[in-house]
């Protein structure tokens, strides 16, 4: 089997998991602005470093830098000479604003022709879930997330 068939087959047998994990991204409503509650900033932040965990990220640290929610390091060492693999984004959202001109609740995930809308759905948190296990899948490299 080539790289390509292992990888998609990869791919195709995390879809569920991973769509459950977009679905549970999306319905926390991780909005880090004044007069929100923090709670859910930290809801998302949990949940992301506990998909960290099982997918094998053994070196989790926090970050708590000022003005800013906690940053989540994680770490997996390489074998000599492999290269590294670096995954940077956010965990938190914009306010939804006024909700009806959503075509969709905005925190509710909502599966419409094979794609899961809300805050997330579209944007990078939904694909970092899939890199965290893809990378965490493979062997070869360093893997870094925050």
């Amino acid at each position: 089997m080539d790289l390509r068939q292992d990888l998609g087959g990869t791919v195709d047998g995390l879809m569920p998991e991973l769509k459950d994990l977009l679905g549970q991204l999306v319905a926390i409503p991780s909005i880090a602005f004044p007069d929100y509650p923090k709670a859910n900033v930290r809801r998302a932040h949990d949940l992301i470093a506990e998909e960290l965990r099982k997918s094998g990220v053994g070196d989790i640290r926090v970050l708590d830098l000022p003005d800013t929610s906690p940053v989540i390091y994680g770490r997996i060492p390489a074998p000599e000479g492999a290269p590294t693999v670096l995954l940077y984004g956010h965990y938190d959202v914009q306010p939804s604003g006024d909700e009806s001109l959503w075509h969709t609740p905005p925190f509710t995930p909502t599966e419409q022709d094979g794609a899961i809308y809300g805050p997330r759905g579209r944007r990078l948190q939904g694909q970092r879930g899939g890199a965290y296990r893809g990378v965490a899948g493979r062997s070869g490299a360093s893997r870094r997330w925050g």
